[in-house]
């Protein structure tokens, strides 16, 4: 039980950090 609540944390804090990193990504290159 525990293993399948931190893999759903690590998915969300994944795709919360990849949106922030393209974000930024974008952001420097205009």
């Amino acid at each position: 039980m525990g293993s399948a609540v931190t893999q759903v944390l690590a998915d969300a804090y994944m795709a919360e950090w990849e949106a922030d990193f393209l974000a930024s990504q974008r952001q420097a290159e205009e």
